[in-house]
């Protein structure tokens, strides 16, 4: 990583927030990480504002500079649950529903427990003053690559709440493939399906690359990494977002969208809450697992053979899921192995060849069931090769 060149600065709250309606301060960046913080935790930050306490300084990238004040461009490197937190409370708006009719409100306040249930106008005029003449501590960046930024992120926040995977993947695309996974991932019953209440998409985005990934090359793909990367799962997730970045098309992503939204409404009606539901009598499969697992068998057949042979499937599943509840490993390479296999076994059997859905532009393959010839190395040899790269 090249060498950053940056200065010290204090940016005042009233003045950034000007710059911020006027679109030159940029709290979250197209590839940015999404607001996650809870509302407990924001109402924390304003109270150790108000009580004078120390504030974590903030990273901030200027990209841009000029003779005049609106030629200055900033975007926040570090410090986008903070400054997302104030903005929102002064501005009277709710960062984690956008079409909520008013701001957001204090709560869980310890050393000033007055101020529960209040808004920022609420507050007394020296209080909303502190709040407003707050100036950020800010390590002040000139021009830094992309790359940089997203090192920085990760290095700073390696104590803190960790930056998913995924929001490293987004962060490095400033291409179509994420807006596109972006909007796929707001599908109805594909956030019902991953028990998700609100759209968070970093967490959507990762379940629609897990089923491209397994989709477009198979669980052989998976299973043939085993001895050459660790974490496998990330590896095989950053290689397929990699492929879709040099790869994009129209017309591929087009048929992907499709081919997805096909697959989970067919999951949805065959197997309805049993999915992925992890407690009482119908326990399901592990959401994750069973997401990807689901959806790529569904995709390769066609949606009326599925929906006639509802009951048989239904019952399959079941059973496997009885299986696989009891396994500690579900991303080793001999559990997604025999995962596959059963399945892709259990719908051949079931649908039959005729069922099968023609080869599309996107490579998927004929069959779940991975090759016989794959073969999974024992645990020693894995240890002893994982210790090998380590020395190395």
């Amino acid at each position: 990583m090249e060498r950053i060149e940056s200065e010290d600065v204090n940016l005042n709250t009233d003045t950034t927030m000007a710059r911020w309606r006027a679109g030159t301060f940029n709290c979250r960046p197209p590839n940015g990480r999404e607001f996650v913080w809870s509302r407990k935790r924001s109402s924390s930050l304003i109270e150790d504002i108000l009580n004078g306490l120390p504030v974590q300084p903030i990273v901030v990238n200027r990209t841009s500079t000029g003779p005049d004040v609106s030629d200055v461009y900033d975007e926040v490197v570090d410090g986008l649950q903070r400054i997302t937190t104030q903005f929102t409370f002064i501005e009277g708006t709710n960062p984690w529903k956008a079409s909520a009719k008013e701001g957001w409100r204090l709560m869980g306040l310890v050393m000033m427990p007055k101020l529960n249930g209040m808004s920022f106008q609420d507050l007394n005029d020296e209080q909303q003053k502190c709040l407003r003449n707050f100036e950020w501590r800010t390590c002040l960046y000139k021009a830094a690559s992309k790359e940089a930024c997203v090192a920085t992120f990760c290095r700073v926040n390696q104590r803190a709440t960790p930056r998913s995977d995924q929001d490293v993947r987004n962060a490095l695309d400033d291409g179509p493939v994420y807006p596109w996974l972006r909007t796929l991932g707001q599908n109805p019953d594909f956030l019902s399906a991953i028990g998700e209440m609100e759209y968070r998409p970093a967490r959507a985005i990762e379940y629609i690359l897990r089923f491209l990934a397994f989709y477009r090359n198979g669980a052989g793909s998976y299973i043939e990494r085993w001895s050459s990367h660790r974490p496998i799962l990330r590896a095989f997730l950053d290689d397929e977002m990699r492929y879709w970045q040099d790869n994009f098309t129209e017309e591929a992503f087009a048929l992907i969208g499709e081919t997805f939204s096909r697959a989970v409404n067919l999951a949805r009606q065959v197997l309805g809450d049993i999915w992925s539901s992890k407690t009482g009598s119908k326990k399901g499969l592990n959401s994750a697992v069973g997401f990807d697992l689901v959806t790529c068998g569904f995709a390769l057949y066609s949606a009326d053979a599925v929906l006639e042979k509802r009951p048989e499937i239904r019952q399959r599943f079941l059973d496997l899921c009885s299986q696989v509840g009891k396994e500690k490993s579900l991303w080793s390479a001999e559990r997604v192995m025999a995962r596959y296999k059963k399945w892709g076994e259990a719908l051949d059997e079931i649908l039959g060849a005729d069922a099968q859905l023609p080869a599309t532009i996107i490579g998927n393959p004929v069959s779940l069931i991975p090759s016989p010839t794959i073969k999974v190395g024992s645990k020693k040899q894995k240890r002893r090769e994982a210790s090998m790269r380590l020395v190395v």
